[in-house]
């Protein structure tokens, strides 16, 4: 791990090393430093699939832990939800057509997020 955090802070604009050292924190069940890189990243580079991956993946783990073994409580999201914040960060990061992408996915799996979606994408 001590690599991935010496990487992320010699260049804390590269995506992938906040990803590999989000990877690590979660190997150890660091749940709240792993979606903090995960946060990064998806900032860094909205288009990053794997990590809006990884974060759903974590969320529905800690779900499954016995409450004695939860130490974070990440905030609970749907998918639709998921969807909604990724295509702000593509609105955000200046691409448009990204965004409304994922807000007509957003609006496919919850009616609250029609009104982000064009009529003609549902």
């Amino acid at each position: 791990m001590a690599e991935y955090e010496a990487a992320v802070e010699a260049n804390s604009s590269y995506f992938r090393a906040h990803y590999q050292l989000a990877k690590s924190y979660l190997a150890e069940s660091n749940y709240k430093s792993g979606l903090d890189q995960l946060q990064q990243t998806i900032q860094l580079e909205p288009g990053f699939e794997p990590a809006y991956a990884d974060w759903r993946l974590v969320i529905d783990t800690w779900k499954k832990l016995p409450d004695r073994q939860k130490t974070y409580k990440p905030r609970a999201r749907t998918l639709a939800a998921d969807y909604k914040i990724w295509g702000d960060t593509f609105a955000q990061a200046g691409n448009p057509d990204e965004a409304s992408d994922r807000y007509c996915k957003a609006a496919n799996l919850d009616s609250r997020y029609k009104n982000l979606c064009p009529d003609h994408h549902l």
